[in-house]
């Protein structure tokens, strides 16, 4: 009997925590709720009321749709979805700020699965206006067509603001800690984004001189940051020193550099000092060995002023030759030879001069017919023909008579041969 108690009660527990649950999830999932696009002022936003059941089948329902007047203005009649297959959906929106809507079923209910069942047209007036339902009946389709209202959750909603209107703003309180940029929304004042700035460097348009630099300590200056409002000091630099002429404080030696200064005219304690390069020695010259022509010389000297010795080789001076003269005169058998003479030191220079060349032509070749042009050469040997033979004397009977007579005939074989040997002597001659 304890057994079965105990069973019963475990299963009453069982079935009364499924009815919780059930009634949990009714309740999550039975809803009707406003569903609103985003918008800026002067923009016109859409507005849907949806209907979502997964556990009752509708036959009638009726709501009023609550909207902030100064916020949105109604555009327009309501667009309603007839809902039913046989029935009616009817919509008033005479008083303003009000939308009622019923809606109901002649013959058999119906399931409403995230389903718009009207929509409304809104130009927004003001950011976030406000939209709320009140659920006047939602029946159930039965015998009894129960009312559950009550079971439905009503989620209300709001025309947020699409922040289509912005501005930028520079937020920096000091530039060398660096800022923000923030985005803010010119209709609701929310702020959409923010950026952080580097450090920067102060921006002063203009600076005032608060103490003025000199030329032995810094000045300053001040202004404002025209991008933090920051007052702003920077140093001036010092001025240039204005010095005065330079002054000798140590004269220069052939020996020692000297030294010269010059003074601030505006501070008198700041000196600027240079060197001056040593003045040029004081020689007083003196040939020790004179040059020659083949040989160097030397001088030395003391300087006046410092006393230091010095000596200096004094270049070789080089022959001074005279013009060049003829001591053998050339031939065409040999050189002939020119000399020269230095005027300092009597040296002399020879140098050849180079043979006469020729100037005999070449003989041309005497033939037989030639021969008597060849006995013209006074240095060619004659001989005389037997027609002009001085020896020669006369017979009785007219003819040539002696010893020494030859015939006719023999004189005229002679006349060519004596041509030929008289050619033969004259080339000889020229050729030697």
């Amino acid at each position: 009997m304890k057994k079965f108690k105990t069973a019963a009660a475990l299963g009453a527990a069982i079935i009364t925590t499924g009815l919780l649950s059930t009634a949990i999830f009714a309740e999550d999932i039975n809803r009707v709720y406003i569903k609103a696009a985003e918008g800026s002022i002067d923009d016109t936003v859409s507005v849907s009321i949806v209907i979502d059941s997964d556990t009752y089948q509708l036959s009638a329902l009726s709501f009023t749709v609550n909207y902030d007047a100064e916020s949105l203005e109604l555009q327009g009649e309501p667009a309603v979805d007839s809902i039913f297959e046989n029935g009616f959906g009817t919509t008033n929106s005479d008083e303003k700020g009000k939308v009622i809507a019923t809606f109901a079923g002649f013959d058999e209910g119906a399931y409403f699965h995230n389903r718009e069942v009207m929509k409304l047209s809104f130009k927004v007036l003001k950011v976030n206006g406000k939209i709320t339902i009140d659920v006047d009946e939602l029946n159930e389709f039965s015998e009894d067509a129960a009312d559950v209202s009550s079971s439905f959750a009503i989620e209300n909603g709001v025309v947020k603001c699409s922040h289509k209107n912005t501005e930028t703003k520079t937020e920096i309180t000091d530039c060398e800690k660096g800022g923000k940029t923030v985005t803010t929304c010119k209709d609701c004042g929310e702020t959409v984004d923010t950026e952080d700035l580097a450090p920067a460097k102060h921006k002063v348009d203009k600076w005032t001189e608060t103490k003025k630099a000199t030329c032995t300590e810094e000045g300053e200056k001040e202004g404002v940051c025209t991008v933090c409002g920051k007052t702003v000091t920077e140093r001036l630099a010092k001025s240039d020193h204005q010095f005065g002429e330079w002054k000798v404080t140590k004269p220069a030696t052939c020996t020692e550099k000297g030294l010269e200064e010059r003074v601030c005219k505006l501070c008198g304690t700041e000196k600027d000092t240079r060197e001056i390069k040593m003045t040029e020695h004081v020689i007083d010259w003196k040939t020790e060995k004179e040059s020659s022509c083949t040989e160097a010389g030397e001088k030395k000297g003391v300087c006046s002023i410092c006393g230091s010795e010095f000596s200096e080789e004094l270049p070789a001076l080089g022959h001074d030759w005279g013009e060049w003269e003829t001591v053998t005169e050339p031939t065409e058998d040999g050189e002939g030879l020119e000399q020269r003479t230095c005027g300092r030191c009597g040296e002399k220079e020879e140098r050849p001069i180079a043979k006469l060349e020729s100037s005999a032509s070449p003989e041309p070749v005497i033939t037989s017919s030639e021969s008597s042009s060849a006995t013209a050469d006074p240095s060619a040997t004659t001989v005389p023909s037997a027609t002009t033979n001085p020896s020669a004397t006369a017979a009785p009977d007219g003819s040539e008579s002696g010893d020494k007579n030859l015939p006719t005939g023999a004189a005229i074989a002679i006349v060519p041969l004596a041509a030929a040997l008289a050619a033969v002597i004259i080339i000889s001659k020229k050729r030697k």
